[in-house]
């Protein structure tokens, strides 16, 4: 019967640490720093080539590309393959989500967002998200993509 009853407890604990720690979102919030980290993994190597071109054929880059956290509830975008002209599909921007914003191009408002694990293209057109995300970023740092479409945050002075 002991046997049992410790069990039991064991089993009990576990089961209340698990949900405050989901409850808590693991206790792991993402920083500008992660968030680029995220971005410059080799797995993502197709959103950073877009972004290498789009930073190649905009001479009109006006202002800085800024990386954060989306920190409002969640929100469906519409995403794209590339600069296709209309959107693929959907993601969910989540609260705490990982989103890079370009600066104003004359190509529009232009942002990524990490969902579902991977980052996703998301272009102005009808979505409003990006504009939004560059205004409401939380923990916002400023940074500069390479030719290769790495993301190098900028040092403060």
């Amino acid at each position: 019967m002991t046997f049992r009853n410790t069990r039991l407890a064991a089993l009990t604990t576990v089961s209340v640490v698990g949900l405050v720690l989901v409850a808590c979102g693991g206790g792991e919030s993402r920083t500008a720093a992660s968030c680029t980290q995220s971005w410059n993994a080799d797995a993502n190597a197709g959103q950073q080539s877009t972004l290498a071109g789009a930073v190649a054929t905009d001479i009109i880059l006006d202002g800085e590309f800024r990386v954060g956290t989306w920190p409002n509830s969640a929100q469906k975008v519409p995403v794209r393959v590339g600069f296709a002209s209309h959107p693929s599909g959907a993601a969910v921007a989540e609260k705490g989500s990982c989103v890079l914003v370009f600066p104003p191009t004359r190509m529009g408002q232009l942002a990524f967002v990490e969902a579902d694990g991977k980052w996703k293209f998301v272009a102005g057109g009808d979505s409003k998200f990006p504009r939004a995300a560059r205004r409401q970023l939380a923990g916002a740092k400023d940074g500069t993509p390479d030719a290769l479409g790495k993301f190098k945050l900028n040092q403060r002075k």
